[in-house]
């Protein structure tokens, strides 16, 4: 224990809260009673110190908290404070940060990002042409999906703001693009007539068409 004492603490210290304190460590391991330490002479043991210093600590935390009948004292409108403040948490970790805090009109449901979004998050760059169109891939909304007069379709990841993927083959802009659920299917309608990963499909000639994804059909 000496010789980790100086091998170890020896080097901090620099940083001991006493004058003596590393001293005192060191001839700690030498008396054969504590009290033979000269900063520990009046020491009354682990248990006594432990009970005065809760005491202590008792009688701090009663000074505060208690008027004088003795009871805990409650701030006025302690209650709608602690609501208030998980609404202001909820606002801060919605969806849409809004730069400026919603009006709430009630404190018994929680807070849901139906607001538009008042703050720009991010600025999604590649497109070379004017974007037609844009979704969230799949309920999750993890990824954004966007069609352009470039006639491509690009994925974006919606916390990094990358641009994850370029879909080509379209030869005209896109009016709309779509996902299903899970976000494993993008659909795509474009000016060139046809619609890839498609499901169902509208146009101007009045009619519905019901397509199979696999074969086409």
């Amino acid at each position: 224990a000496f010789t980790f004492l100086n091998k170890r603490l020896k080097p901090l210290e620099h940083l001991q809260t006493t004058p003596n304190e590393f001293k005192d460590l060191c001839y700690l391991l030498t008396v054969n009673a504590v009290h033979d330490a000269p900063s520990f002479k009046n020491w009354e043991g682990i248990g006594p110190a432990r009970e005065k210093l809760v005491e202590q600590f008792r009688n701090m935390l009663n000074f505060e908290n208690a008027d004088k009948d003795g009871s805990i004292y409650v701030p006025p409108n302690r209650l709608l404070t602690l609501l208030r403040q998980a609404v202001a948490y909820q606002i801060e970790f919605s969806r849409y940060h809004p730069r400026v805090a919603p009006r709430i009109n009630t404190l018994l449901q929680d807070y849901t990002s139906l607001i538009i979004p008042n703050a720009v998050r991010a600025t999604l760059i590649g497109h070379k042409g004017n974007v037609k169109c844009v979704e969230f891939v799949g309920e999750a909304g993890r990824k954004i999906v966007s069609g352009s007069s470039d006639n491509t379709i690009r994925v974006w990841d919606t916390e990094t703001s990358k641009q994850l993927a370029v879909f080509e083959g379209h030869e005209s802009r896109i009016w709309d693009v779509l996902s299903n659920k899970n976000g494993t299917i993008i659909s795509s309608a474009s000016g060139d007539s046809t619609i890839k990963n498609h499901i169902v499909s509208g146009g101007y000639d009045k009619i519905v068409r019901l397509f199979d994804v696999n074969t086409g059909w």
